[in-house]
């Protein structure tokens, strides 16, 4: 696995990023590593079991416009925004196609936040997690949302590599160019 990260990192083609690069894909090497180390380990469920009905409390007793703002305000919505649109013929985020009269994903979200925000009178922020091939696609999305009152955040997630299961190996750029051949 080494060897195949060390030549995945000469695969960066901008030398600012580099660095960042390297960390990344030491971070990938030190979770594959515990991924082996622990595959064959199983999850005991009888050791999990749902809250005590103590830590769950009523709809009813939360639902006071104050008690349902304070609650709001310590609430994010986080949305993963990584996946492109190719299997579906898509160029670009999935969250950018047009899904119901002219709205895509994406203003459907924001529209949601905003009647939460405006409903309950509080400042819910709505927080995407691009993957680095939809990033520069959702920052220009995004401009036309600088007017909507809705704060939006947004960052990068890793570029961890795809392990194929069978064989613990990376998904080749070979092996994604016939699977979009053969799944067109």
């Amino acid at each position: 696995m080494h060897k195949e990260v060390a030549t995945l990192l000469t695969t960066c083609r901008d030398p600012t990023q580099a660095p960042h690069f390297a960390r990344e894909m030491a971070g990938f090497e030190r979770l594959f590593k515990t991924y082996l180390a622990t595959k064959h380990q199983t999850i005991d469920w009888s050791l999990i079991s749902p809250p005590s009905s103590d830590l769950i409390v009523p709809w009813a007793e939360i639902t006071t416009a104050k008690r349902t703002k304070e609650l709001a305000n310590k609430l994010c919505i986080l949305k993963l925004n990584g996946g492109l649109g190719t299997t579906m013929g898509c160029v670009g985020p999935k969250s950018a196609i047009e899904v119901r009269e002219g709205s895509s994903f994406l203003d459907l979200n924001v529209k949601q936040v905003k009647y939460l925000n405006k409903e309950y009178g509080c400042d819910v922020p709505f927080i995407l997690m691009n993957s680095f091939n939809t990033h520069d696609d959702t920052m220009a999305i995004l401009r036309k949302y600088s007017t909507s009152h809705v704060r939006i955040e947004n960052f990068n997630q890793s570029r961890y590599p795809r392990i194929l299961k069978d064989t613990l190996t990376f998904w080749s750029t070979w092996q994604i160019l016939v699977r979009s051949i053969l799944w067109r």
